[in-house]
């Protein structure tokens, strides 16, 4: 999606606006994370383990930089930042002057930077709030990624079957991603007993008998779109349908509430209120309940001591989860309600009223 002028702005003048309150000469934005940010949508990544992408972003109060080695370099011209306005400088990649060039660039002065390096300011967290509240456009594409990986979900649900493996299952998942453009940066999978005993399964050998739980959090222009959804071949036991009854609307209660300047602990302490009102008072307690998302899959967890408010258009996933079942999808507030970004058509859903807004919660998939 190509990057509009009044996006490309807004995103300077917020970086410029940090510069001064900061009394910063630059800010140099290294990490995937954020380089897909300031660039609308870039990708700077070779390798997904690294937080370090192979190109820099350098913003002054005047000026605005990517540099990257010769590998990189015309790749990050042609299909990341075309017609952004930026000057490329180039190093050859057994020299890397990566930080040497931006220092000559910069010239006197402080330099901020996400990611350490000599001579440069450690300000990731400081600059993480300019991501916080999303533009238009990044709402825009916010929707489509969300429907791509809900599509993804809802299709390797239909190809599933008792006998596979979590890795086989975790594969499918992967395939339908991939095939949409869509990066699988969490792959999560249990069966049977495992989606009981961990909160956090990563794939293994077991093979499915009845019930398999489906999580992904898909990254596409930066952007992450977080979701679980649940698949039960035969009759749903009556506690696991009642487990889920409750999970469902605890997670309604944390979408309906989630507005624009609302205490972020605030929504936490409601959800703890809901997870005693259902029936599973110590649930939350073993696992965390999400939080803000965007770039990164939580940009940090919400928890009892967390200051911080609702930002206007900020994305979140909450994942509330009670032994045996979860429910999780990624939601940005507006001031015309909710937006489920990862809504998947034709799923079986639960409608929980709470205070006056009709959510809707992704069901357990009966095959």
């Amino acid at each position: 999606m190509k990057a509009s002028k009044s996006e490309i702005e807004e995103k300077e003048g917020r970086v410029r606006a940090f510069l001064e309150r900061n009394g910063l000469s630059a800010f140099c934005f290294t990490t995937s994370k954020n380089f897909a940010w300031l660039t609308c949508g870039g990708d700077n990544h070779v390798e997904l383990t690294n937080r370090m992408g192979v190109a820099t972003a350098v913003v002054t109060p005047d000026d605005k930089y990517v540099i990257a080695d010769n590998i990189e370099a015309g790749r990050i011209l042609a299909e990341e930042i075309e017609d952004q306005g930026y000057t490329v400088r180039e190093t050859r990649w057994y020299d890397d002057r990566r930080f040497e060039i931006i220092r000559e660039v910069v010239g006197r002065g402080r330099i901020g930077a996400d990611l350490a390096f000599p001579g440069a300011e450690m300000m990731d967290e400081e600059a993480s709030p300019l991501r916080y509240s999303l533009t238009p456009e990044e709402i825009e594409r916010y929707r489509e990624l969300g429907r791509l990986t809900a599509a993804s979900l809802k299709e390797a649900s239909e190809e599933i079957e008792p006998g596979q493996t979590e890795h086989e299952i975790g594969a499918v998942m992967a395939r339908h991603l991939l095939a949409r453009g869509v990066v699988p940066a969490v792959i999560l999978v249990a069966v049977d007993e495992r989606i009981e005993k961990y909160r956090h399964p990563i794939p293994t050998d077991k093979t499915m008998e009845r019930y398999a739980m489906l999580v992904t959090c898909g990254r596409k222009w930066g952007l992450i779109a977080s979701a679980t959804r649940l698949v039960h071949f035969g009759r749903i036991p009556d506690e696991l349908a009642r487990k889920h009854e409750a999970c469902t609307k605890i997670d309604a209660g944390l979408i309906a509430r989630n507005k624009e300047g609302e205490a972020i602990s605030g929504l936490l302490a409601k959800a703890i209120e809901d997870y005693a009102a259902t029936g599973y008072a110590d649930q939350w307690r073993f696992h965390h309940q999400g939080g803000p998302t965007g770039y990164q899959a939580r940009d940090f967890f919400a928890t009892p001591s967390t200051t911080e408010v609702v930002r206007r258009n900020q994305a979140f996933a909450w994942n509330p989860s009670i032994a045996g079942t979860k429910s999780e999808d990624t939601v940005i507030p507006t001031k015309r309600g909710p937006i489920i970004v990862t809504e998947t058509s034709d799923w079986p859903m639960i409608d929980h009223e709470i205070e006056g807004l009709v959510v809707e919660r992704p069901d357990i998939k009966a095959v």
